[in-house]
């Protein structure tokens, strides 16, 4: 039994280093493996890419809105300490980072995948 190794520019969920993917002469499964010895098959790598991607912008969401609190404590202390600051271009970007936060969650929400988990609800549940 032999097989191909091509490396990919897709990088391991678990190390970021660079899998290879494999795929064996005599069989229709595709394999990935990194230098470490990471392994994966294009389910477990579909699924662990979503599953990173969805932490990535939870992730974004959370800092937006470390963003909006610094935003919006800056704000409370200009107007408590009477600092002569203009707050009017503060005060925008408090509602920008506020929309765009509202935005990855809608992008999350309309995007989520289906659970790749449970036989019949995704085609791709029948890769190999």
């Amino acid at each position: 039994m032999s097989s191909q190794r091509q490396v990919t520019e897709i990088g391991c969920p678990d190390c970021s280093g660079v899998l290879s993917q494999l795929k064996d002469d005599d069989g229709p499964h595709l394999r990935f493996v990194c230098k470490v010895g990471h392994a994966y098959s294009l389910y477990s790598l579909l699924q662990a890419k979503e599953d990173q991607l969805e932490q990535a912008l939870w992730s974004a969401i959370s800092l937006f809105q470390h963003v909006e609190m610094l935003d919006d404590l800056l704000l409370t202390h200009i107007d408590e300490t009477g600092l002569p600051i203009r707050t009017e271009g503060l005060a925008a970007r408090l509602q920008q980072v506020r929309a765009q936060a509202a935005r990855i969650r809608t992008m999350i929400e309309e995007t989520a995948s289906p659970d790749l988990d449970q036989e019949g609800d995704d085609p791709r549940a029948d890769l190999p």
